[in-house]
């Protein structure tokens, strides 16, 4: 994107205020020696002025390019460094920012603001602090590079955007300021330290997977005889201990079954609160990839639920090689929302936020300046924004198209299936469906939705208990959740839980603690609110506890710097200790 013309700088204007001044003064006194220097002083200004104007110059003609890659050094980004780069949240990704000036007049010293996702880091030269300023100094056909590190503390879709160039002369009288698009999307992907935690080979009773499954019936290894119960089922009466004892008797079975691993997050508004970068559900989702691939290492199958208002996404129990991977990326999407049920954002703010973001990294405008006649058949395609400004979907529609097909594998790849998919969840309407793929592929941050919990939370909540319990064989149920919005009738949740636990399934609620992911305001009069606030959530957290442990829902509490190591050594001791409150 060129630059505009070079404007004068707080010293510029005060060496051109001294000017004037010295040449009004001389005129007014009749002292033609201020009159001459005033002349000097704003000959020597615009003598500066115009030595600086080529820089601007080549920036309008497009001979200053501006590229940036993820690693460092020289070659492909396969063999750039010793290791691959991997993308992973929290880690260190470093960045190579590299200008090429094909002008033969030098730029001088440039510094740089880089533009990124909200949650980046800014990057900073190696060792220094994070806000450290970025500066190279360009000459003429030369090609200069920068080697910065970056962090993104959370796993999702991000992207770095671009940057924006100072230039200044050299006695600091004019500046230049020009933004260079370049998108450099980063795929971060969860934390997930799993190594130390697996089982050594000459352990083999550590393993999470054959567990031993009461049942009643046939099938199994003889357990116990013990007295009818009302509910038991006919079939399952041992005759003969019945006629020999003379009161009704039922066999109950040991079989060994595989046990499995469903995890169940809430993905609702309430879970994004956070109290700085990391948020409850950012935690949650990083405590998930952790646990998957410490479970699936172990060889048991790992599925996932993830649900709000209704079931977003619901992977099916697996334990291929790739199941981390297909669970790692649902976790990232929601993390990530697009979705209209996760983000509070109309057609029109939609529409208005994708345009905005093309003209100023693609430079293309899909503005309408006036509006057309009321017969005329553009209206078919124009869309109004939430400030009233017009916007042609054509242009959008045309542009946002060709950059997802310009994209390797786009047509059969996942970003196909991804648009399949929000069409299907809004209909026929493919065009938002891509505008919505493309905001999470280009790092376009879209408002999460506001509001959560509610009967709709419920009926989710209910029906996703449902679903693990038609599985047949036993399995461990993580649910992650805040259980914002479980007040009220829970005859329905209640039915599902008394469903799982017949089933064999072990049910666990990891509850993070409101009050330790929230946002606490300095002053006095907010820490006097926050003290009620805490104190409300302490009570509601307490009173959705004891409504799970009447399910048989056994709940575990979590804080922000709880790892998984934490959350395992809870699980082995079964309920385990609270928090003190």
């Amino acid at each position: 994107m060129s630059g505009r013309e070079p404007a004068l700088t707080a010293r510029g204007r005060l060496v051109l205020a001294t000017a004037v001044l010295l040449l009004l003064a001389g005129t007014a006194l009749g002292v033609w020696a201020l009159v001459g220097f005033g002349l000097v002083v704003l000959s020597l200004l615009l003598c500066m002025y115009l030595a600086f104007y080529p820089a601007a110059l080549a920036l309008w003609r497009r001979h200053v390019e501006f590229s940036w890659r993820v690693g460092a050094g020289s070659g492909p980004l396969k063999t750039r460094t010793a290791a691959p780069v991997r993308l992973v949240a929290g880690g260190v990704i470093p960045v190579e920012l590299t200008v090429r000036n094909r002008a033969p007049v030098a730029l001088g010293e440039a510094r740089f603001e880089l533009m990124t996702s909200s949650v980046v880091e800014p990057p900073h030269p190696p060792g220094l602090p994070a806000r450290t300023p970025l500066g190279l100094r360009i000459g003429p056909r030369t090609e200069a590079s920068l080697v910065v590190e970056t962090r993104v503390p959370v796993a999702g879709y991000w992207c770095l955007h671009g940057a924006l160039v100072h230039l200044r002369d050299p006695l600091g009288l004019a500046r230049l300021r020009a933004y260079f698009p370049a998108p450099l999307p980063l795929r971060t992907w969860p934390r997930a330290g799993w190594r130390a935690m697996l089982p050594a080979p000459a352990v083999p009773h550590a393993r999470l997977g054959p567990v031993a499954r009461r049942l009643l019936g046939q099938g199994g290894d003889l357990r116990e005889l013990r007295d009818h119960v009302p509910g038991d089922p006919f079939k399952r009466i041992a005759w003969k201990a019945t006629a020999r004892t003379g009161r009704l008797m039922v066999r109950e079975l040991d079989q060994e079954a595989l046990r499995g691993h469903y995890l169940l997050v809430d993905v609702g508004a309430s879970m994004r609160e956070s109290r700085e970068v990391r948020s409850k559900l950012d935690h949650a989702v990083e405590l998930c990839a952790t646990y998957a691939r410490a479970a699936l290492a172990s060889g048991d199958r790992v599925g996932l639920i993830a649900f709000d208002h209704r079931i977003h996404r619901h992977l099916r129990s697996d334990d291929r090689a790739a199941a981390w991977m297909r669970l790692a990326e649902c976790l990232m999407d929601v993390a990530c929302p697009v979705d209209p049920e996760l983000t509070e954002l109309t057609d029109g703010e939609l529409v208005a936020s994708v345009a905005r973001y093309l003209r100023h990294q693609e430079g293309v405008e899909a503005r309408i300046v006036g509006a057309p006649k009321v017969d005329d058949a553009r209206w078919a395609r124009i869309v109004a924004g939430p400030d009233g400004a017009l916007y042609d979907m054509e242009v959008i529609g045309r542009t946002v198209g060709k950059l997802l097909l310009s994209r390797p594998g786009a047509e059969a790849g996942p970003g196909a299936q991804e648009i399949r998919r929000l069409v299907a969840t809004l209909g026929s309407d493919r065009e938002m469906a891509e505008l919505r793929l493309f905001c999470r592929l280009r790092g376009i941050e879209l408002p999460p939705r506001r509001t959560s919990g509610g009967p709709a939370w419920k009926r989710a909540f209910a029906a996703a208990l449902e679903q693990v319990a038609e599985m047949r064989a036993p399995q461990r149920v993580l649910i992650w959740s805040d259980l914002r919005g479980l007040e009220g009738d829970l005859t329905m949740l209640g039915r599902a839980a008394l469903l799982a636990r017949r089933r064999g399934h072990q049910l666990i609620c990891l509850l993070p603690e409101t009050v330790a992911y929230a946002r606490l305001p300095p002053g006095e009069a907010a820490a006097r609110a926050a003290t009620i606030f805490a104190w409300e959530e302490r009570r509601r957290e307490q009173t959705a506890e004891r409504q799970l442990e009447c399910l048989g829902v056994s709940v575990q509490r979590l804080g922000p710097r709880d790892g998984i190591e934490a959350v395992l050594g809870r699980l082995a001791g079964g309920r385990g200790r609270r928090r003190r409150r």
